[in-house]
């Protein structure tokens, strides 16, 4: 799979600067599925191995944040984050990284942020908290699309509104107990 871009043709005309998201995944559908949800509010790239998210976050347009699958053959995602932390070493960039795994364990979240990452979401994803945590690691500053949130009506830049709130609270006593 190339790292081919995936974004909305309403991405295409506003003038706000938008995100460049990374995902890594060895698995085609997974690839798939992130693309899906987040092209409509990001610009996404994708890479099915970590040599090429290496490759990609080193290029010349660098993603804004990596969503990096944990489990991958040849380089996992641990050996990838502390690859590109090392190649970051002595610059002033840090790009963040989510951590995505299906291993839900007691203690992953840890191990996943000891080894440089900045989150850590398990699978299977709900599309509400993925954006969250992806606008909420991105640096400060950024501009982020804003809209009305379907449920509730609020209007936020995909951070936690009313109806999402629980949603929040849950991801964090799951994470908390996984730590």
């Amino acid at each position: 799979m190339d790292n081919a871009p995936f974004a909305s043709p309403q991405a295409a005309l506003v003038d706000k600067p938008i995100a460049t998201v990374l995902v890594v995944d060895d698995t085609p559908d997974n690839l798939t599925l992130m693309g899906s949800l987040l092209r409509e509010h990001f610009l996404v790239k994708v890479a099915n191995h970590g040599e090429k998210a290496l490759k990609i976050a080193q290029s010349d347009t660098p993603p804004d944040l990596i969503l990096l699958d944990i489990m991958m053959p040849e380089m996992d995602g641990y050996q990838a984050t502390a690859e590109l932390r090392r190649r970051e070493a002595g610059t002033s960039r840090r790009t963040p990284i989510i951590a995505l795994t299906a291993n839900a364990i007691e203690g992953e979240r840890r191990r996943c942020l000891d080894a440089g990452m900045d989150d850590f979401l398990t699978k299977p994803i709900d599309p509400d908290m993925l954006r969250f945590v992806v606008t909420r690691a991105l640096r400060p500053g950024r501009q982020v699309q804003r809209e009305r949130h379907q449920e509730c009506g609020e209007q936020r830049a995909w951070v936690p509104c009313s109806c999402l709130r629980v949603r929040v609270d849950a991801h964090r006593r799951h994470v908390a107990s996984a730590a």
